[in-house]
């Protein structure tokens, strides 16, 4: 159902203008024509008037689609992730999209698309992270003593005289 164009002040003056001019003896159509909406429209907001009063006439927030999760079960999941992974019952500590998933099937019954996630874990206060790879062999003493001496040794040096 699209809204008509203009403020929700605006709107809720041309309804109570259509409903006056309804009670004045005109015809829906008639109403219709004078505030330049179509006639199902009038005959919307005189249903409206009818089941609700002047509130009937009033604007409301567009809400949007409700949440799948409760607040109380994004609060419940925010515990569960801070607690960790091997909490979880999964192997290591590294929180995937799909485990994340997983956690929100098993524990709240509820189904996300993946690509919904990053959205739903930033309004949790989380922010994706990527653990950083390190090589297991990696000895940083001799990573010092290459870079100071062997890479100082081997590094190109401009001519003296070039420009650079």
């Amino acid at each position: 159902m699209a809204r008509t164009p203009g403020s929700s002040a605006q709107n809720e003056a041309k309804r109570r203008r259509a409903i006056e001019i309804i009670k004045g003896g005109s015809t829906q159509a008639e109403a219709a024509k004078q505030v330049r909406v179509i006639l199902r429209t009038v005959q919307r907001w005189w249903k409206l008037y009818r089941d609700h009063g002047d509130d009937g006439l009033q604007s409301t927030k567009a809400t949007g689609r409700p949440r799948r999760l409760t607040e109380k079960a994004s609060e419940k999941l925010g515990k569960i992730l801070v607690k960790g992974a091997v909490a979880a019952g999964f192997p290591n500590e590294l929180w995937t999209s799909k485990r994340v998933l997983t956690v929100i099937k098993s524990e709240f019954n509820v189904t996300y698309h993946a690509n919904h996630l990053p959205r739903l874990l930033r309004s949790l206060g989380f922010t994706p992270q990527r653990p950083q790879r390190e090589a297991a062999e990696k000895d940083r003493e001799q990573i010092k003593k290459w870079v100071r001496y062997t890479w100082t040794r081997i590094k190109k040096k401009p001519e003296p005289g070039k420009p650079r």
